[in-house]
This record gives structure tokens, C-alpha cells and sequence, in this order.
């Protein structure tokens, strides 16, 4: 039997962040020696520079979560995706239901074989970094 996953509500989700870390996946995508950064539009680490990427839904591969989530954060569709680099973990003091945020990143990568000619984010902001260069 196959289940259907949902998205929690805002009332459940808070009750998992105090309660446990969040699966997610980080993307590291690149496109000629540049890397893709993405300004963060909500807590945690609101208003910083961040690889795109999110949460994993129950029953969602990774990959399939990677091209949802490159797709969903600035509007990319495709890509050459890779196996597995890490997995890392972040814990902030914060979150949008003030509380701290714990999660489990499984960070992979994408190539991007040519550039589109405009990313979407949600946050309306992205920067082509080169490796070394300060943002």
C-alpha cells in the first residue's frame, strides 16, 4: 500500500523541531568553476548566503527531494545530479517558531551544463560565487 505524505501544519511541524532534527538536502550547484548561493528568506540564518535546498518529505528520494527543491528555489529544472558528497548537520538557536533548529543535510551535488538565463528565488537574490571569492 502505497501512503501519500503531506505537509505538516505550522502547529505539528513546531512540535517536531523541538523534538527532533529535520532531514534535508543541500544542494551544491555549479556551472563552470561557479557555485550557486542563495540569499535565505526565513529563520534560521534569515538574510544569510546558503546553498539551495530544504526539507525531505517522508516517502521523497533524495534526489527526487534535490530536483524539487533546485526547481522550487530558483526555478532550475534539470541538471546533471551526483551521488551523495557528505552529510553534515547544522544547529541553529533559532527557527520561525522560536525554538532551535536541528538538521541532518545530505549535501549533493549539480552540474549545470549551461546557465539558464534567469534564477528564480524566492528571496529574489543569488550570487555566482568562484572558489576563495568573499561574498
Amino acid at each position: 500500500m502505497k501512503q501519500r505524505s503531506r505537509v505538516l501544519s505550522s502547529r505539528e511541524y513546531a512540535h517536531v523541531l523541538r523534538t527532533m532534527p529535520i532531514a534535508c538536502v543541500d544542494l551544491v550547484v555549479s556551472h563552470r568553476a561557479q557555485f550557486l548561493l542563495v540569499r535565505r528568506r526565513n529563520r534560521p540564518a534569515k538574510g544569510k548566503w546558503w546553498f539551495p535546498g530544504g526539507r525531505i518529505l517522508k516517502l521523497e528520494t533524495i534526489i527526487r527531494a534535490a530536483r524539487r527543491k533546485l526547481k522550487e528555489e530558483t526555478g532550475i529544472q534539470g541538471g546533471v545530479f551526483g551521488s551523495v558528497l557528505t552529510v553534515k548537520e547544522t544547529i541553529f538557536s533559532d527557527s520561525e517558531f522560536g525554538t532551535t533548529t536541528h538538521s541532518v543535510n545530505v549535501v549533493v551535488p549539480v552540474h549545470l551544463k549551461k546557465l539558464p538565463k534567469r534564477i528564480m528565488t524566492p528571496s529574489g537574490f543569488h550570487a555566482l560565487i568562484r572558489l576563495g571569492q568573499v561574498i
